[in-house]
């Protein structure tokens, strides 16, 4: 069982490491995001309040689960 989590985690740390295209981050901003929702994020990020490690992480979930 513990081989089964290790390639989980190997998996996961790969796919975060790929690089996001515009693209993606544009579908996961969507059509309604207020300018200041981008502002908040944007700060959150520049604070490490929302590590660039979740954010990407987020957007690629976002990509995968409508791209699948």
């Amino acid at each position: 069982m513990l081989n089964f989590y290790g390639k989980l985690t190997e998996y996961r740390e790969e796919k975060l490491s790929e690089q996001l295209t515009m693209e993606q981050v544009e579908f996961w901003l969507g059509t309604d995001m207020a300018q200041t929702e981008i502002i908040e994020i944007l700060t959150e990020l520049a604070n490490g309040s929302y590590t660039q490690q979740n954010f990407k992480q987020d957007i690629k979930e976002t990509w995968e689960s409508n791209h699948d």
